[in-house]
Protein backbone atom coordinates (compact mmCIF):
# COMPACT_ATOMS: atom_id res chain seq x y z
CA UNK A 1 0.00 0.00 0.00
CA UNK A 2 1.31 3.38 -1.03
CA UNK A 3 1.51 6.35 1.27
CA UNK A 4 -1.16 8.24 -0.70
CA UNK A 5 -3.60 5.38 -0.36
CA UNK A 6 -2.88 5.04 3.38
CA UNK A 7 -3.37 8.79 3.78
CA UNK A 8 -6.77 8.60 2.12
CA UNK A 9 -7.86 5.57 4.16
CA UNK A 10 -6.31 6.44 7.56
CA UNK A 11 -4.97 9.97 7.59
CA UNK A 12 -4.05 9.86 11.32
CA UNK A 13 -2.05 6.65 11.02
CA UNK A 14 -0.36 7.97 7.90
CA UNK A 15 0.67 11.12 9.79
CA UNK A 16 2.56 9.09 12.43
CA UNK A 17 6.29 8.89 12.08
CA UNK A 18 7.69 5.45 12.93
CA UNK A 19 11.11 5.19 14.48
CA UNK A 20 13.40 2.54 13.16
CA UNK A 21 14.01 1.13 16.73
CA UNK A 22 10.50 1.50 18.13
CA UNK A 23 10.39 -2.12 19.33
CA UNK A 24 13.95 -2.39 20.73
CA UNK A 25 14.41 -5.23 23.27
CA UNK A 26 15.56 -3.99 26.71
CA UNK A 27 18.92 -5.20 28.00
CA UNK A 28 18.61 -8.58 29.84
CA UNK A 29 14.96 -8.61 28.89
CA UNK A 30 14.95 -12.32 28.15
CA UNK A 31 16.46 -13.11 31.56
CA UNK A 32 13.67 -11.25 33.33
CA UNK A 33 11.09 -13.03 31.19
CA UNK A 34 12.62 -16.40 32.12
CA UNK A 35 12.52 -15.59 35.83
CA UNK A 36 8.91 -14.43 35.62
CA UNK A 37 7.87 -17.60 33.77
CA UNK A 38 9.68 -19.89 36.26
CA UNK A 39 8.18 -18.04 39.22
CA UNK A 40 4.69 -18.41 37.78
CA UNK A 41 5.23 -22.11 37.13
CA UNK A 42 6.60 -22.67 40.65
CA UNK A 43 3.65 -20.85 42.25
CA UNK A 44 1.22 -22.88 40.18
CA UNK A 45 2.95 -26.11 41.17
CA UNK A 46 2.78 -25.22 44.88
CA UNK A 47 -0.86 -24.37 44.52
CA UNK A 48 -1.54 -27.75 42.91
CA UNK A 49 0.30 -29.57 45.72
CA UNK A 50 -0.89 -27.63 48.77
CA UNK A 51 -4.15 -26.29 47.44
CA UNK A 52 -3.07 -22.73 48.27
CA UNK A 53 -1.08 -20.13 46.41
CA UNK A 54 0.71 -19.15 49.68
CA UNK A 55 1.55 -22.39 51.57
CA UNK A 56 3.53 -20.51 54.24
CA UNK A 57 0.62 -18.40 55.38
CA UNK A 58 -0.05 -18.69 59.15
CA UNK A 59 -3.54 -19.48 60.30
CA UNK A 60 -5.40 -16.52 61.77
CA UNK A 61 -5.81 -18.03 65.27
CA UNK A 62 -2.49 -19.90 65.26
CA UNK A 63 -0.70 -17.85 67.92
CA UNK A 64 -3.79 -17.75 70.14
CA UNK A 65 -3.93 -21.54 70.16
CA UNK A 66 -0.17 -22.02 70.76
CA UNK A 67 -0.29 -20.62 74.30
CA UNK A 68 -3.18 -22.89 75.27
CA UNK A 69 -1.43 -25.95 73.83
CA UNK A 70 1.81 -25.20 75.71
CA UNK A 71 0.04 -24.80 79.06
CA UNK A 72 -1.96 -27.98 78.46
CA UNK A 73 1.25 -29.95 77.86
CA UNK A 74 2.91 -28.48 80.95
CA UNK A 75 -0.03 -29.28 83.19
CA UNK A 76 -0.36 -32.85 81.89
CA UNK A 77 3.38 -33.61 81.98
CA UNK A 78 4.76 -35.59 84.94
CA UNK A 79 8.39 -34.81 84.19
CA UNK A 80 8.48 -31.59 86.20
CA UNK A 81 9.04 -32.36 89.86
CA UNK A 82 9.64 -30.09 92.85
CA UNK A 83 12.87 -31.41 94.35
CA UNK A 84 13.04 -28.58 96.89
CA UNK A 85 9.89 -29.52 98.74
CA UNK A 86 10.10 -28.79 102.47
CA UNK A 87 9.17 -31.76 104.72
CA UNK A 88 5.95 -31.58 106.65
CA UNK A 89 6.11 -29.93 110.10
CA UNK A 90 9.67 -28.79 109.29
CA UNK A 91 9.34 -25.26 110.63
CA UNK A 92 7.16 -26.36 113.55
CA UNK A 93 9.94 -28.57 114.98
CA UNK A 94 12.81 -26.29 113.96
CA UNK A 95 12.73 -24.11 117.06
CA UNK A 96 12.55 -27.10 119.41
CA UNK A 97 15.45 -28.84 117.66
CA UNK A 98 17.63 -25.74 117.94
CA UNK A 99 16.80 -25.32 121.63
CA UNK A 100 17.56 -28.98 122.36
CA UNK A 101 20.95 -28.75 120.66
CA UNK A 102 21.80 -25.53 122.48
CA UNK A 103 20.85 -27.04 125.84
CA UNK A 104 22.86 -30.21 125.22
CA UNK A 105 25.93 -28.19 124.21
CA UNK A 106 25.61 -25.89 127.21
CA UNK A 107 25.24 -28.85 129.60
CA UNK A 108 28.22 -30.61 128.07
CA UNK A 109 30.46 -27.56 128.38
CA UNK A 110 29.39 -26.80 131.95
CA UNK A 111 29.85 -30.46 132.94
CA UNK A 112 33.43 -30.46 131.66
CA UNK A 113 34.24 -27.19 133.45
CA UNK A 114 32.67 -28.28 136.75
CA UNK A 115 34.29 -31.73 136.66
CA UNK A 116 37.72 -30.26 135.99
CA UNK A 117 37.25 -27.61 138.67
CA UNK A 118 36.16 -30.19 141.26
CA UNK A 119 39.17 -32.37 140.48
CA UNK A 120 41.57 -29.43 140.81
CA UNK A 121 40.04 -28.49 144.17
CA UNK A 122 40.43 -32.06 145.45
CA UNK A 123 44.04 -32.23 144.30
CA UNK A 124 44.82 -28.80 145.78
CA UNK A 125 43.31 -29.78 149.13
CA UNK A 126 45.34 -32.99 149.25
CA UNK A 127 48.59 -31.20 148.43
CA UNK A 128 47.76 -28.44 150.93
CA UNK A 129 47.32 -30.96 153.73
CA UNK A 130 50.62 -32.63 152.85
CA UNK A 131 52.40 -29.26 152.77
CA UNK A 132 50.86 -28.27 156.11
CA UNK A 133 52.09 -31.45 157.75
CA UNK A 134 55.55 -30.91 156.32
CA UNK A 135 55.57 -27.33 157.60
CA UNK A 136 54.62 -28.41 161.09
CA UNK A 137 57.41 -30.95 161.15
CA UNK A 138 59.87 -28.27 160.03
CA UNK A 139 58.72 -25.71 162.61
CA UNK A 140 58.75 -28.20 165.49
CA UNK A 141 61.77 -30.43 164.86
CA UNK A 142 62.61 -30.95 168.58
CA UNK A 143 59.11 -31.47 169.90
CA UNK A 144 58.98 -35.24 169.80
CA UNK A 145 56.41 -35.69 172.51
CA UNK A 146 53.52 -34.12 170.56
CA UNK A 147 51.93 -36.45 168.00
CA UNK A 148 50.65 -34.41 165.04
CA UNK A 149 47.72 -35.77 163.08
CA UNK A 150 45.39 -34.43 160.41
CA UNK A 151 42.66 -33.97 163.00
CA UNK A 152 44.92 -31.76 165.11
CA UNK A 153 45.25 -29.23 162.27
CA UNK A 154 42.79 -26.37 162.28
CA UNK A 155 40.68 -26.01 159.14
CA UNK A 156 41.17 -22.25 159.28
CA UNK A 157 44.95 -22.72 159.07
CA UNK A 158 44.61 -24.86 155.94
CA UNK A 159 42.19 -22.37 154.32
CA UNK A 160 44.51 -19.47 155.18
CA UNK A 161 47.42 -21.37 153.68
CA UNK A 162 45.58 -21.81 150.37
CA UNK A 163 44.02 -18.31 150.24
CA UNK A 164 47.39 -16.58 150.80
CA UNK A 165 48.86 -18.35 147.75
CA UNK A 166 51.43 -20.16 149.83
CA UNK A 167 50.74 -23.35 147.94
CA UNK A 168 52.84 -23.54 144.79
CA UNK A 169 51.63 -26.41 142.62
CA UNK A 170 52.81 -27.65 139.27
CA UNK A 171 51.75 -30.51 137.05
CA UNK A 172 54.41 -32.92 138.35
CA UNK A 173 53.44 -32.40 142.00
CA UNK A 174 49.77 -32.95 141.22
CA UNK A 175 50.58 -36.11 139.26
CA UNK A 176 52.74 -37.45 142.11
CA UNK A 177 50.05 -36.94 144.74
CA UNK A 178 46.99 -37.75 142.64
CA UNK A 179 48.11 -40.21 139.98
CA UNK A 180 44.83 -41.15 138.34
CA UNK A 181 41.90 -38.77 138.20
CA UNK A 182 38.64 -40.18 136.99
CA UNK A 183 36.29 -37.45 135.87
CA UNK A 184 32.65 -38.29 136.36
CA UNK A 185 30.21 -36.24 134.28
CA UNK A 186 27.59 -34.39 136.23
CA UNK A 187 24.28 -33.42 134.69
CA UNK A 188 23.04 -30.07 135.89
CA UNK A 189 20.00 -28.08 134.97
CA UNK A 190 20.70 -24.97 132.97
CA UNK A 191 18.35 -22.11 132.23
CA UNK A 192 18.97 -20.23 129.01
CA UNK A 193 18.19 -16.54 128.83
CA UNK A 194 16.11 -15.53 125.79
CA UNK A 195 18.41 -12.59 125.02
CA UNK A 196 21.50 -14.81 125.04
CA UNK A 197 19.68 -17.40 122.91
CA UNK A 198 18.68 -14.78 120.34
CA UNK A 199 22.25 -13.42 120.19
CA UNK A 200 23.63 -16.94 119.78
CA UNK A 201 21.21 -17.78 116.93
CA UNK A 202 22.11 -14.62 115.03
CA UNK A 203 25.77 -15.61 115.00
CA UNK A 204 25.22 -19.29 114.13
CA UNK A 205 24.32 -21.17 110.98
CA UNK A 206 20.99 -22.93 111.63
CA UNK A 207 21.62 -25.60 108.97
CA UNK A 208 24.93 -26.56 110.63
CA UNK A 209 23.19 -26.98 114.01
CA UNK A 210 20.45 -29.15 112.50
CA UNK A 211 22.68 -31.50 110.55
CA UNK A 212 25.57 -31.64 113.02
CA UNK A 213 26.03 -35.10 114.47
Amino acid sequence: MKKEELHSIAPILAALKFKPEAFKMPQNGLDEVEKAVLSTLYSQKLKDITGSANPFKVHTTYFNEVEDKVFDKLSSSNKIKNNLKVPENYFENLEQQVLNKLKSKSLEQQTKVISLRSSIIKISATVAVAASLALLFILNPFNKTEHITFDSLAISDIESWIENDRLDLDAYQIAAVYNEVKLTPKVISASIDETELESFLRNQDIEVLLYEE
